[in-house]
C-alpha cells in the first residue's frame, strides 16, 4: 500500500512540473481546468484584462454579458493569460486581432440572427405571416 502512495505522490510531482500543453496530451481537460480555475479567480486581474482589451479597441462584453461574475472573471483571466504568456507582441496581438476581426463579428451576427428569429416568431404567433 505504501508503494501505491509513493507512486501517486510521484505522479502528482510530475503533473505539477509538466507544462500545461504537454498535460493536455496526457490528462483529461477537466483535470487541467480544475487546476486553472484555482489560478484564474482573480477579479482585479480580470478587470485589468478587460481594460487592456478595451484599450486595444476590443470589447468582449458581447461574450461576458450573460455570464455570472465568477464565469466572467474566469473568462477574462483566461484571455489575459493568453496575452501575458505570449512570447512576443505579435503573438499577444494575434489574440486581439482574432477577437476583433473574426470572433466578435461572428458573435454579433449570431446575436442579430437570434433576435430576428425571435421577432419573426412573435409575428407568426400574432398571425402576421
Amino acid at each position: 500500500m505504501n508503494k501505491i502512495k509513493e507512486m501517486a505522490e510521484e505522479l502528482n510531482k510530475i503533473r505539477e512540473t509538466t507544462p500545461v500543453g504537454v498535460q493536455m496530451m496526457v490528462f483529461p481537460l477537466e483535470d487541467i481546468e480544475k487546476h486553472l480555475q484555482n489560478l484564474m479567480n482573480n477579479p482585479e486581474r480580470a478587470e485589468l484584462t478587460a481594460g487592456l482589451l478595451k484599450a486595444s479597441d476590443v470589447d468582449v462584453s458581447l461574450f461576458t454579458s450573460g455570464l455570472s461574475k465568477e464565469d466572467r472573471t474566469y473568462f477574462l483571466n483566461l484571455l489575459g493569460l493568453q496575452i501575458v504568456a505570449a512570447k512576443n507582441y505579435a503573438v499577444g496581438a494575434s489574440l486581439a486581432i482574432l477577437l476583433k476581426k473574426y470572433l466578435i463579428p461572428m458573435a454579433e451576427r449570431k446575436q442579430a440572427l437570434e433576435k430576428m428569429i425571435i421577432a419573426l416568431g412573435g409575428e407568426k404567433e400574432n398571425g402576421n405571416d
